[in-house]
């Protein structure tokens, strides 16, 4: 069961949430919605998300000691009570990685052939390891944000538009790089609950470089972007279908609200940043979640 929960389910739900509005998109764009490239793409993207938590818990395992989980940041806590388990961790983490490494070359050789398949495959599992392992260490250099921001909105949407259109093309921009700006705000968020301890730990993230109100107003302002974005997609008609523009356009106001009331009233305390994280990563999966649901009834709608 610890093993289980180092895994942190419920923030791989929300990347599955992600690859299926990049498949559900492509879907939308004319593509035929094909369930064996929709199961075997997550089969390559799944684990890759996956072993994350995994080498995240392991190499963060010291600096995790210092700070408290919260569901959405601090690590899972499993190995600051089983600590015996960290051999375990990093040994689940590469496995998964081999996992999505063979399902990915499985794909590319039958129903996938595509060189995007491989690129992704390489600089997802190169960005999600190399997050918290050393030497290059994303997480403490300043790149985190950035790593994070395009997984968010490239990498894990990305695998489930190429999984249905068979490769990446232009129609995919007006859904990523918003998508990307609010993987900003969820990366900005989800740093704060963790600030002291990332100081003492040595970790070189933005919001311990340029302190809590700067990453509030800045995770604010990009999910305000990212709107933007998309209303101007569904106004200038950029993307092939206008119900999907407009879906997307609706559902983006809903991880507004959050940011908005931290920036008008900053929270004080660890339990106020705590419980501000936890609403802002909450309305993030609820945007997928209708953003989701709303393109399959535009594709079940006879």
């Amino acid at each position: 069961m610890a093993m289980i929960g180092m895994g942190r389910l419920p923030l791989l739900f929300g990347g599955l949430l992600l690859y299926l509005l990049g498949a559900f998109t492509a879907a939308a764009s004319g593509h035929p919605l094909s369930l064996i490239r929709l199961f075997l793409g997550y089969v390559v993207l799944g684990p890759a998300h996956l072993s994350v938590h995994y080498s995240n818990d392991y190499f963060d395992a010291d600096g995790d000691l210092l700070g408290k989980p919260t569901g959405v940041s601090g690590g899972s806590g499993v190995l600051a009570r089983y600590p015996d388990l960290r051999p375990l961790a990093r040994l689940t983490a590469l496995s998964l990685i081999g996992i999505s490494c063979v399902a990915g070359v499985f794909a590319y050789l039958t129903v996938l052939p595509t060189p995007f398949i491989l690129l992704l495959l390489v600089v997802g599992n190169g960005l999600g390891w190399f997050y918290s392992a050393p030497p290059v260490r994303l997480s403490s250099r300043g790149l985190g944000e950035v790593s994070t921001a395009l997984t968010f909105g490239l990498l894990l949407p990305g695998m489930g538009y190429l999984a249905i259109a068979g490769g990446l093309d232009l129609f995919f921009l007006p859904v990523s790089l918003p998508l990307v700006l609010l993987g900003a705000t969820f990366i900005l968020t989800v740093e704060i609950p963790d600030r002291e301890a990332d100081a003492i730990s040595g970790k070189v993230t933005s919001i311990v470089k340029h302190g809590i109100p700067a990453g509030l107003r800045i995770g604010f302002i990009s999910a305000v972007l990212a709107a933007a974005f998309f209303f101007l997609a569904a106004l200038t008609g950029i993307f092939p279908s206008a119900a999907a523009s407009g879906i997307l356009a609706v559902a983006s106001l809903i991880p507004l609200a959050s940011p908005l009331a931290a920036n008008i009233r900053m929270p004080r305390d660890g339990e106020g940043m705590v419980r501000y994280a936890q609403r802002t990563v909450s309305s993030l999966i609820l945007f997928a979640a209708v953003v989701d649901a709303g393109l399959l009834l535009v594709l079940l709608k006879p």
